[in-house]
This record gives C-alpha cells, structure tokens and sequence, in this order.
C-alpha cells in the first residue's frame, strides 16, 4: 500500500514539471520572433471632413459697464443783476436726474440751466449778438420747441422771444433791459422829440412868414433865437459828458483786457515750463495748468467782447450826440432865417429849405428808434446757462445748499447713459474701428447683448492702461440693472466669410514645388485626389477653401496626415491660409 502511494506521487510530479516546463517554454520567443513582432504597421491615411461653415475671426477682451464719466459743473459767467454774494437759494438732490433746459442750482433768485453743447457759454448774449454759440442756443430752444424757425447765427426777436418764453415756462422773469439800454433808447427817443420840434417850430415860422411880419412875431422870433441857443448850449454840455463817460467805458475795457492778456501769457509759460520740466509734474498739476490757460483763454475772448462793445457803444454816442446838436443847430438857423424872414420879408425858401432838413431828421431818428426797439429786449447772462456735451445727466454730487455761497464748481454730475469701457492689445488696434458691431456676453445667462463701438483712443497707453493696450468704449443695448458694474466678456468679429463656405483644417493644405495650394481627399474607395484649392479666411484652426482644380463638396474625406507621419507625395508638406 505504502509503495502505491509513493508511485502515484512520483507520476504527479512528473506531470507537475511538465506542465511548467510547457508554460515558462510558451512565453520564450527567438530574436527573429522578437524583431518581426516590431515592424510597424502598415501605413494608413489620417483623414477629416470637409465642412460647410461661416468663418469669423474675432477679437476677445473684457470690460467694465458703468455710467458716462462724471462732469464738474461751475457758473460760465456772471448773473444779470450781478449780485456780489452768490448765495444758493435752491439746489436740487443728489441721484436727480436733469434733463436738457431744467434748471441745476438757483443764485439769488435767478436759474442756472443746463443746455446740450460743445461750446462753452463765454460770454452774455443780447440782441444783434451773432456766432456760433447763438447758433447753438437756438438748436436747443428748438429742441425744446420753444424756437420754431431754423436756427441761425445772429440773435434776432424771434430768438428773444423763444428765450423769454423758455424762462416763463420755467417761472422765471425773463432778462430785460440793462441800464445802458434804457439809456441809449431815452437818448432815442429824445432825439425823435426833438426832430419833431425842429419841424414844428419850422412850419410854425413858415406860416408866421406867409402871414406878414408883426411886432409880435418879430419878438417871438427873437425869443426862439436865445431859446434854441440855449438849447444848444445844453445839447453841447450833455454831448462832452456822454462821450467822456463812453470814452472812459472803452478805456477801462482796454485795460481788462491787457490784464487778461497777460494774465493768459502767465498761464501759457507756466504751462509750457511744466511740460518741458524733468522730471515732468503729476498729471494733476499739469490737468491744472491746462485749465488754467483754458480759463485765462475764456477771460481774453470775454475782454475782447466788452471791448468790443464798448467801442460799438462809443462810437454810436457819438453819433447821437452829434445828432442831438445837429437838431438844435438847426434850430438856431431856422430861428434866425425865420427872424431873418420877418424883418426882411417875402422871401420863404431859406425856411422851406429848414422844413425839409426837419423832417429828413425826423426820418432818421425815428428809423433809429425803431432799430434800436429790435435790437434791445430779452438777453441771456452767461452765468445763467451751462452747456454740457451729453443730456440728460444723474446727479452724483452737490457741493452747495441753500444759504451757501457759490466757489469754483456746485455740482458733479455723469451721464444717464451706460457705456462699456474695455481695451484690446496694441496689435489688434488696426483691426478695431469705431462703429464696428460687438457681442457682450450677460454672466449671468450666457445670452449676447448687442453693443457698437463709440469711441477709441489714438494710440495706446491712455486712460490708465499700460502701454501696450488701446482704450476703447463700447455702448451697449439695453443692460439689465444687475449688470452694472461687472467687468463682462466682449466679443468683436473682426473679419467673416459672410456666409457658409467650405473649410477644412489647416494641416490640410500644402504647397507645391510651384506655390499652388493643393489638398488631398480619399474617396470611398481609398483612392487619393488631388485638389487644387485657393484659401481664404482663417479662424479657429479652420481655412476657407475655394477649389479652382478638382471637386470638392462638403463631407468630403481629407487628409491631414498618415499614421507613420509621412506627408502626401509630391508635396513640401507646408501649409497656408489668410
């Protein structure tokens, strides 16, 4: 029994060894096995479809959406009564939003309104004004429908008019006139009064003539000469004091404007001193002196103006008062002829003659008066108007209340309108044009808000960016409120095809030995043709491909490489595309 069992052991090991030895045997292979077993496989095509898609190349950046840049607002001159405290009497509230024609603050009584313009109200506007800031007056009023002519250059009563029902409309008095115009108009009006006498007195003589002389008559003639002579001793006396008082308007006028000359001088040199310093001031210091010279420049062109005026004024004092005298040395003579015509007798023409220059005097002062009722009336103070580039603004701060005097500006205000501030690289800027479409993407959704391209810096590096980035500012459609304020992803297409095109990958073209573009496309059958294709737009890894040799379709196989990365045979093995 003993001796089975160890023969039955024996065989089991045999068995066990063999069937190791088959196992460990299986897995060893010869050198031959080992190198065949390497050989790569057999060369295949790596191929991709043609596609039929729009092409577009875009630029991507971010950007901020906030409100327009806020605007310091300050009086542009004086007031008409000019008052010498500017004591607040009304102001409105911050987060206000003012629209064009509505008042900003109220000075002693009177309003500062708030009009859409470039130019700056430099100066007060009166009747007979003319320039372009009247021009831009009246664009306003008719914006308000206040104006209902078309706008012009030159201050006339239809401006006045406009003008005063702007302020009646708003519950203000309308500017009327100023105490020169009372007086150049009483001095009109004298001078009609006193053409009208001439031509009385002178019928009155002529009909005293033509009823024969008397002692009577040859006294009242008499008197009339020591009356008119007096009279024009009078006309001499106010003539030499009217004058001296113009006279001495324009001499002051000079001199304001030769400090205001060398006071823009001042502010030019130390402007130019600051930009050629080094090292350079802070950017507030020079923003300071730039407005320095800026307000020295409103000072001069507001001189040159009252200058201006009072030469005008001068010169038309002058001449009423050498009117005013021509009438009562008309007087005088018509006296005397008319004495002349009693004591002598028949002869009237001297008087007829004095009758006829009566009233060619009397023509021409009532003309005057009827010119000057045209050009004095309703006037505009520059410190009642404020024109500012963008309306309507939101109220960001007030710097004044009730009862506080006015100095430097009262009001900051920004814009009601968003805007998309943003920047792309210095490389991109020659593709960015202003008015260009662009996509801004909502965070919060995902969806594409339109927007266009408003504005874009001139070279790179303004508006506190670095160097190698351009500013540019972007308005948008309609922003939902919970997007003010984020900084937002901005699409800008550049280029596109348009419409759909064929495209392939660009690891799909070569260029022959002869510069032709060529593609290859495997068909069905794993035959290869060649294409010969011209390219167009790149963008996102694909070309536009338009073939001029062969067809090519979309869905079409193409070959972008081999599994042993061979290239196609017959090619340089380089790519191209626009």
């Amino acid at each position: 029994m003993k001796r089975n069992t160890l023969l039955m052991g024996v065989v089991a090991a045999v068995v066990a060894a063999a069937g190791i030895g088959w196992f460990f045997g299986s897995r060893i292979r010869s050198p031959a096995e080992i190198a065949a077993a390497a050989e790569p496989p057999e060369p295949s095509n790596i191929t991709v479809a043609v596609v039929l898609q729009v092409l577009s190349a875009d630029v991507i950046t971010r950007g901020d959406i906030v409100f327009d840049d806020p605007v310091s607002l300050s009086l542009s001159g004086s007031l008409a009564d000019q008052p010498e405290r500017l004591v607040v009497t009304q102001a409105v509230e911050v987060d206000s939003e003012l629209a064009e024609g509505e008042m900003a603050v109220e000075v002693v009584g009177r309003p500062v309104f708030l009009l859409t313009g470039e130019i700056p109200m430099y100066r007060d506007l009166r009747p007979g004004s003319a320039g372009d800031d009247v021009l831009q007056l009246e664009e306003a009023l008719a914006r308000m429908g206040f104006f209902g002519g078309v706008p012009d250059e030159g201050w006339d009563q239809a401006t006045g008019a406009s003008v005063a029902a702007w302020y009646q409309e708003a519950g203000y008095r309308p500017n009327g006139l100023s105490e020169a115009d009372e007086a150049t108009l009483a001095a009109s009006r004298e001078r009609v009064r006193a053409a009208e006498g001439a031509l009385a007195d002178s019928q009155a003589a002529l009909r005293d003539v033509s009823s024969g002389p008397g002692q009577s008559a040859i006294a009242s003639a008499g008197a009339e000469i020591f009356a008119a002579e007096d009279a024009l001793d009078l006309a001499e006396i106010d003539a030499a004091r009217a004058n001296e008082l113009a006279a001495r308007a324009v001499s002051e006028a000079v001199v304001t404007l030769g400090a205001a000359e060398g006071d823009l001088a001042t502010a030019s040199a130390e402007l130019a001193e600051a930009q050629a310093a080094n090292p350079p001031p802070s950017a507030e210091e020079l923003g300071a002196l730039e407005q320095a010279v800026e307000e020295a420049e409103a000072e001069v062109a507001a001189a040159t103006a009252d200058l201006e005026q009072a030469n005008f004024d001068l010169d038309r004092t002058i001449r009423e008062q050498e009117g005013l005298i021509e009438v009562a040395q008309a007087r005088v003579t018509v006296a005397k002829a008319a004495l002349a015509d009693l004591q002598q007798g028949v002869d009237t023409s001297p008087i007829r003659r004095q009758i006829d220059s009566a009233r060619a005097e009397l023509v021409a002062a009532r003309e005057q008066l009827d010119e000057l009722a045209v050009e004095l009336g309703t006037w505009l103070p520059a410190g009642e108007v404020v024109f500012i580039s963008r309306l309507p603004v939101r109220v960001d701060q007030v710097t004044v209340s009730r009862g506080s005097i006015i100095e430097g500006a009262f009001m900051t205000v920004s814009g009601s309108e968003l805007a998309l501030r943003s920047s792309v690289s210095d490389r991109d800027a020659t593709r960015i044009e202003e008015g260009m479409e662009v996509e801004i993407e909502n965070p919060e959704t995902g969806a594409a808000i339109p927007g266009v391209i408003t504005s874009k810096a001139d070279r790179a590096g303004t508006n506190g960016l670095a160097s190698d980035r351009l500013y540019i500012e972007i308005s948008p459609a309609e922003i939902p409120e919970e997007m003010i304020g984020s900084n937002v992803r901005v699409t800008i297409p550049v280029s596109s095809t348009g419409g759909e095109v064929l495209a392939v990958p660009a690891a799909a073209l070569s260029a022959t030995a002869d510069g032709s573009t060529i593609l290859q496309v495997e068909d069905p059958d794993g035959t290869l043709r060649t294409v010969k294709v011209e390219p167009g737009l790149a963008a996102g890894g694909l070309v536009e491909v338009n073939p001029l040799e062969g067809e090519l379709v979309e869905g079409d196989q193409v070959v972008v490489g081999r599994v042993d990365g061979s290239i196609p045979e017959g090619t340089t093995g380089t790519t191209e595309g626009s």
